[in-house]
């Protein structure tokens, strides 16, 4: 891609994305082309989903153990996620590695889609963090309540 001869922040970069060209990309391929960070990002959201339904369906009996899993993991994922995104902005600025392949879709025709590409990886993180802290939030609600089965005293 051509770039600019002013510089723009990362901030910026990623304002400006046009997600809607995400409909022609295969996501998964996208994930896996933004390297090993992008894949980190992956395995966290799967952990969170996995600790989530572990903690539904009490094999984790302690309140305290899933909420620093699912907060921490999700911070994790949010983190991996804006690392992997910033190393394919300054990977794509220096014009030295192509991010963007053309197996996985449709190739980007301007900066605006090619950033809805890098931005994939963070937003994953994001949804990540996300489903972190709404799991905590569903978990309290009905541990806090006696609408989850369970023996006295067993969720705390």
């Amino acid at each position: 891609m051509i770039r600019s001869e002013e510089s723009q922040s990362f901030l910026d970069y990623i304002a400006d994305a046009k997600i809607r060209f995400l409909q022609e990309r295969d996501l998964g391929l996208d994930l896996y082309f933004s390297g090993y960070l992008g894949i980190l990002v992956f395995c966290l959201s799967l952990a969170i989903t996995v600790i989530f339904l572990l903690a539904i369906f009490g094999v984790i009996p302690r309140r305290r153990h899933v909420v620093c899993l699912l907060l921490g993991l999700g911070a994790l994922a949010f983190l991996a996620g804006l690392g992997s995104s910033y190393w394919n902005y300054q990977a794509v600025l220096s014009g030295s590695v192509s991010i963007v392949r053309e197996v996985a879709g449709a190739r980007p025709v301007d900066e605006q889609q090619e950033a809805a590409v890098i931005l994939i990886p963070l937003l994953l993180g994001a949804a990540s963090l996300a489903m972190g802290v709404l799991g905590c939030l569903y978990l309290a609600l009905f541990w806090g309540t006696s609408l989850l089965p369970g023996k006295k005293g067993e969720g705390t």
